[in-house]
């Protein structure tokens, strides 16, 4: 489930680049959609080989041509095949690093999604000092797009984000800003230490994470309506009711404003696990801006999943508790 999700997120991101009137873009789309398709069961290694010997070929002949656009494109989607479908984080920054070198002088406009894509990558491996090395190139590079999005909001559906695009340039950018999000998502990874949470429940009682120590925990930042999350809250409820005599439970933490619509959805589902409200500060703590996130913490406060639903949130319990 999660993989399709994350494969389907790479075919929207392919689908709003500039289409060409070109045989390179048409057979990407055509091949991005063929991974997508791998993603609903088992593969042979010969299969995903095929694949990446299709990407360089396509790849050869974007470079022979000189479309050094087309070329990153098809650098972006290899490396996230490797991170997201293969679980290689070191071979998707080795493809994306190696574009980022060669095309380092040259205008290439979409270059900047290699520096984003990179941010990613080292975000789910907590490199933080790594990501804060890409801002600062980036910064002097010739792909700095320095104009200022201030934005507010991004709690939910009904408080969406809202980017205010000023005419006048400053000293900032989108493309920074967005690799600053990935950084504070790298303080957060498996491995670290899960910081103090705390808030007010639905009975107005004060709940904190600390409170569950000693107990596997899901901190489950969630928001009603996210299609992710909903599709996925009925596996929640029932691995909660499997896994909670052996020390499984979960914190949830809604970050829509409508407490009439969040008490409506907790009885639909039968959640019946500690709903907190908290500061508008502890989302942005995390790094999350309008989308739904989780957290496995282990029982000694340790971060040791994100963001896992379906059958990984299931195999990761089935270990930890068994």
């Amino acid at each position: 489930m999660k993989r399709l999700f994350v494969l389907l997120s790479v075919s929207v991101v392919l689908a709003q680049c500039p289409v060409h009137a070109s045989t390179l873009s048409s057979e990407r789309l055509t091949l991005s959609s063929r991974v997508q398709a791998m993603s609903h069961g088992y593969h042979s290694e010969a299969e995903w080989q095929d694949v990446f010997e299709r990407l360089a070929a396509l790849r050869a002949q974007a470079e022979r041509i000189g479309d050094h656009e087309e070329v990153v494109e098809l650098t972006i989607l290899e490396a996230m095949i490797q991170r997201d479908m293969r679980g290689d984080s070191a071979k998707a920054i080795e493809l994306l690093d190696e574009r980022r070198q060669a095309y380092h002088g040259q205008p290439v406009a979409n270059l900047k999604r290699v520096y984003v894509e990179m941010a990613r990558t080292h975000a789910r491996t907590g490199n933080e000092t790594a990501i804060s090395r890409l801002i600062e190139e980036f910064r002097g590079s010739p792909h700095f797009d320095p104009v200022t999005y201030p934005f507010e909001g991004g709690r939910g559906p009904d408080v969406p984000l809202a980017v205010t695009r000023p005419h006048a340039a400053g000293d900032d950018s989108i493309t920074v800003s967005t690799m600053e999000r990935y950084r504070t998502e790298a303080r957060y990874s498996p491995g670290r230490s899960m910081p103090e949470i705390s808030g007010m429940d639905r009975a107005g009682r004060h709940v904190r994470l600390s409170d569950l120590r000693g107990s596997v925990v899901l901190v489950d930042f969630w928001i009603p309506g996210f299609t992710a999350w909903e599709r996925d809250v009925a596996n929640l409820v029932a691995l909660h009711q499997k896994y909670r005599p052996a020390g499984f439970e979960i914190l949830g933490i809604p970050l829509a404003r409508d407490e009439h619509r969040i008490d409506a959805v907790v009885r639909q589902h039968g959640m019946a696990w500690p709903q907190i409200r908290v500061e508008t500060r502890v989302s942005a703590q995390f790094g999350i801006f309008g989308d739904a996130r989780n957290f496995l913490v282990d029982r000694n406060g340790m971060i040791v999943g994100r963001d896992l639903r379906g059958s990984d949130l299931a195999e990761a319990l089935r270990v930890m508790l068994r």
